[in-house]
């Protein structure tokens, strides 16, 4: 059994719905937990995630805008 099935069970076990359903709001919850917490808390909590729930967490890129020395100064 992979760790994610494990998690979405208990998931569904606990809040008392079905796994496909229990899978929806995990993937939900991720989502809302990266918008509210720093860059590195979401790369710590993926970290003791199984691999297949963590994703959500932490996005592909860096979200930050570069930017050159000319514009920063105006």
């Amino acid at each position: 059994m992979a760790h994610s099935d494990a998690f979405i069970r208990l998931v569904s076990w606990r809040a008392h719905v079905p796994e496909r359903q229990a899978r929806e709001l995990s993937g939900a919850t991720m989502l809302t937990l990266a918008e509210q917490i720093t860059g590195g808390e979401a790369r710590h909590l993926a970290s003791v995630l199984p691999a297949e729930i963590a994703p959500p967490l932490v996005p592909p890129e860096d979200v930050a805008q570069k930017f050159g020395v000319a514009e920063f100064v105006r």
